[in-house]
């Protein structure tokens, strides 16, 4: 099992563009929230991975943001170096984040080995968050899946509140087959209360591009009764 695992993250090490391991130290605030937006979306490809082990994806399905990670959740991050050095204290709020980041992209991913891989992994470039939460799997519909009374409640939370909130989404998420981009997902997530400025941005994002295909889904139903 544990080699499984191994394997597969050697496995996507080879695929995964340069420059998405460890943040170095001289990073900016912004070149290091890139970087881990891209360590977010390269744990979505090992997640949905052949060789992934499932007794772990089954641990990280069960992600709670606020419980003490398993296994699973510290063997993706280990190699990644993103958890700060051994004679350093932890830091919670930084793993709780990344326990939410995982633990929605191990609920969205497909477990059928009979999918492509582009199927089963749970990112996409080209899905913004707001958009698969309006959607959630079926595109254009004229109402959405996530309630727009549940969006403004995300859209308003922060800390602990904001991390549950996303994971009951992903929990609603995981009964259809949506993707989503997962490096927007992580940014907005890894900066709260980390930087104010992306952090707003993300949010921004996410209203915009739900609300903007609300507006879709609405005109294609006025030009199909005509």
């Amino acid at each position: 099992m544990v080699a499984d695992a191994d394997a597969s993250i050697g496995a996507q090490a080879d695929i995964e563009e340069e420059g998405e391991g460890a943040p170095a130290a001289d990073l900016s605030v912004d070149e290091r929230l890139d970087v881990w937006g891209g360590i977010a979306r390269s744990f979505a490809g090992v997640i949905a991975s052949d060789g992934f082990d499932r007794a772990a994806a089954a641990d990280l399905r069960n992600l709670d943001p606020n419980a003490a990670p398993p296994g699973a959740f510290y063997r993706l991050m280990a190699p990644r170096g993103i958890l700060g050095a051994a004679d350093e204290p932890p830091d919670l709020e930084f793993e709780s984040k990344w326990q939410t980041i995982i633990g929605g992209a191990a609920l969205m991913a497909r477990t059928s080995r009979d999918l492509d891989f582009s199927d089963r992994s749970p990112h996409s470039d080209f899905i913004p968050v707001g958009r698969a939460l309006y959607e959630g799997g079926t595109q254009g519909r004229s109402t959405p899946f996530y309630r727009e009374t549940l969006l403004n409640q995300l859209l308003a939370a922060r800390g602990d509140a904001f991390r549950l909130k996303l994971a009951g989404a992903f929990k609603a998420l995981s009964r259809v087959r949506q993707h989503m981009d997962l490096r927007e997902l992580a940014v907005w997530v890894l900066s709260d209360g980390y930087c104010e400025e992306r952090f707003q941005e993300a949010r921004r994002r996410v209203a915009r591009e739900y609300y903007r295909s609300q507006s879709y889904a609405e005109s294609m139903s006025r030009g199909g009764g005509q």
